[in-house]
């Protein structure tokens, strides 16, 4: 059930970081990913956070951030201004609203 569990995570990971440019489909700009459901995008992180932000090993726990802090860490890790393993790698593939999306899903807003 959990190797079930990350694949999904990872093929849905796949799918949003893919860019319509990688994927042969021209420019980014094309296409509006800022309306994404807020759950399929806090899908991906349970994979490292663990279930509601739980943590059971080495990944920091989320589970106690509010939405202003959630912004706040992935804003910072998205220009660079935070350093992480994996975060400044992942943020900067969403948008400013989707991050909005992220953190009021997982402040339960």
């Amino acid at each position: 059930m959990k190797k079930n569990l990350i694949t999904v995570a990872a093929l849905g990971m796949a799918v949003l970081f893919t860019t319509p440019a990688q994927a042969g489909g021209g420019s980014s700009a094309a296409v509006d990913t800022g309306n994404l459901n807020s759950a399929l995008l806090v899908s991906n992180c349970v994979v490292c956070h663990g279930q509601g932000g739980e943590s059971q090993g080495y990944t920091p726990s989320i589970d106690g951030l509010n939405k202003n802090q959630m912004i706040s860490a992935l804003m910072d890790f998205k220009s660079g201004n935070r350093k992480g393993t994996i975060m400044q790698r992942i943020a900067p593939g969403y948008t400013d609203a989707q991050i909005e999306a992220i953190a009021n899903e997982l402040a339960g807003n």
